[in-house]
């Protein structure tokens, strides 16, 4: 009995017993605050800046601004576009919240607030967190568009030291110290009401759309974490790029809105608050010991935290909740919960759990066996490490080549899924045939192009000259460029054409009337998305279907004179 209490009390420490948050701070949508408390944060928000870079992540009360960004900019391949993402930014903000409290300007029962710019997704420039006595202006009057008003305009603030030369490789010239900010006024962000049917998603995997073929996550159908990023920041903006977005301070207020949708989806469910499955970005991530299957018991990328410790927010390591803003809309239909598995939420508690119980066999034997990590797979010269984009680690033998292409083997490993990403590998001889389902061919053509042809595959996929073959999936390839940059190339995708309706509404001017209407937001480039290792033609038919969607709500709206109208954002100026 000694030994299962302290079993399970070390179960607790890794965030799968939750113990008690008695008062969980509130994360307030920025425009619930006082006056005061907005001067407050943002006064915190400041000091951090004159901190001196700490180079570590374990102890928040001396980090500084700067660590945080560098700290993202250096996991920025790792913590997108894959099941990593939510967690890792939620750990992310409870570092960055506890870095703000230690400042003393800050109260501990508070949270960082949010902003649901989806409630005023047709007018969110307006709002005062775009003002000189907060932020600064959302466009910037600077030839270099720099901030030029609010606590982090260029005269009172630097962004982060760019070692790696990844800040605004699109922007070459001009002020590199200040903070780049140019957001897309006039154009609309992603309404509420395009967001409410996403948390109708049934699982974990569905609701970060990651897919089945390449592994990609895009958090949700409508994309509204990059709009959000694209939008508020702009071209060639810091808050644009993936790698230095923590240089403006919008970006904590944007990742706590996005936080709070991921927790809007788990408090769903019982059963949602501990689901985590799919695949992280490479089997070669820092912490994922060898596979690239996801696993709640890994660390996270950069912070000091597993994954399950930063699932349940108010858990024995996070102990925060959220206020309820207007835009809050349920989904049409809400999801079917599944049954909560054992281990996903304990049947007893540490006090009471018997080596006799039931629940002793069927949640803490499996929650410690998988303590143990995958051992990392040792290969022979000539072997490549790389993953199958169906969620099973993939090794790759290379074959001699012939005049035309060379031809290599793939060996899977089995992966069985559970909430928690549980695996199990199976290992199957590395000597399989050519015919295998994930064998491929790389043709090298005398223009520089490689073509990736797979065996089973109905598909190729096309990597332009001067670019290196890193890593082959079953739907996507890395590769290198003369820098050493990784960028990911896809099979060619149909897209889903947009069919516009008589009205044609996705061509709606946000900036006139004040009707009931919704517009979309712009399309986000094709450089974000290679940025991001995204598909983009993927991303276009899912914007398509987004605005077609939004279409129909606006015939609904025409038909009704407004009457059915949901939004909140109705009332633009």
């Amino acid at each position: 009995m000694k030994l299962v209490t302290v079993l399970a009390a070390s179960l607790a420490s890794l965030g799968l017993v939750a113990a008690e948050c008695a008062n969980p701070r509130v994360r307030q949508e920025w425009h619930q605050m006082s006056d005061a408390d907005k001067s407050a944060f943002v006064k915190a928000t400041h000091a951090l800046t004159l901190r001196p870079v700490s180079n570590q992540y374990a102890d928040p009360s001396v980090m500084a601004w700067h660590d945080f960004v560098i700290g993202h900019s250096n996991n920025a391949f790792w913590a997108h576009g894959n099941a990593q993402f939510y967690p890792y930014h939620r750990a992310m903000l409870w570092q960055f919240e506890n870095a703000l409290i230690s400042t003393g300007l800050w109260p501990s029962n508070k949270g960082i607030p949010y902003f649901d710019w989806s409630a005023m997704s047709q007018n969110w420039w307006t709002s005062d967190i775009f003002s000189g006595a907060y932020f600064g202006s959302a466009v910037s009057t600077d030839p270099d568009t720099c901030v030029v008003n609010g606590a982090f305009s260029k005269n009172a603030y630097t962004v982060a030291p760019d070692e790696h030369g990844r800040r605004n490789k699109y922007a070459s010239t001009g002020d590199a110290k200040c903070l780049r900010r140019n957001g897309q006024v006039g154009s609309a962000l992603n309404d509420a009401t395009s967001l409410a049917d996403h948390l109708s998603s049934p699982s974990y995997v569905s609701f970060t759309c990651q897919t089945p073929v390449s592994g990609e996550a895009y958090y949700d159908e409508t994309n509204f974490h990059s709009t959000g990023h694209g939008v508020l920041g702009g071209p060639n903006s810091d808050l644009g790029d993936a790698s230095v977005s923590p240089n403006d301070p919008l970006f904590y207020m944007h990742h706590a809105f996005v936080d709070k949708y991921y927790w809007r989806w788990q408090s769903q469910c019982d059963a949602f608050l501990y689901d985590y499955t799919g695949v992280l970005a490479n089997s070669d991530d820092p912490v994922s010991s060898g596979t690239n299957i996801a696993s709640a018991f890994f660390n996270l990328d950069t912070w000091p935290f597993t994954v399950a410790q930063v699932l349940n927010t108010q858990g024995n390591t996070l102990c925060y909740t959220y206020s309820k803003s207007s835009g809050d809309i349920a989904p049409a239909k809400r999801p079917v919960c599944p049954t909560p598995k054992k281990f996903d939420i304990p049947a007893a508690s540490a006090a009471t759990l018997s080596i006799s119980d039931p629940a002793a066999d069927s949640w803490m034997v499996s929650s410690l066996v998988n303590l143990i990590r995958v051992k990392p797979v040792s290969v022979a010269k000539g072997i490549v490490a790389a993953r199958d984009g169906n969620a099973t680690a993939v090794v790759a033998v290379e074959q001699p080549a012939t005049v035309a292409a060379t031809t290599e083997a793939h060996e899977t490993q089995a992966a069985a899924h559970g909430t928690f990403g549980t695996n199990h590998a199976v290992e199957k001889n590395e000597t399989q045939s050519t015919q295998d389902q994930n064998a491929y061919t790389a043709t090298e053509h005398t223009n520089g192009t490689t073509i990736i042809s797979y065996t089973q595959m109905n598909y190729t996929i096309t990597i332009p000259e001067n670019f290196e073959k890193q890593l082959v999936f079953t739907g996507a390839v890395v590769a290198l460029n003369e820098k050493g940059e990784k960028e990911r190339f896809f099979p060619p995708t149909k897209e889903v054409a947009y069919m516009a309706t008589a009205a044609g509404f996705s061509s709606l001017d946000v900036a006139a009337g004040t009707s009931c209407l919704i517009a979309p937001p712009p399309k986000l480039s094709k450089e974000y998305f290679a940025s991001m290792h995204h598909s983009y033609e993927r991303y276009i038919s899912s914007y398509n279907t987004m605005v077609m969607k939004l279409d129909v709500y606006n015939e609904d709206m025409i038909a009704s004179k407004c009457a059915n109208a949901v939004s909140p954002s109705t009332g633009r100026s």
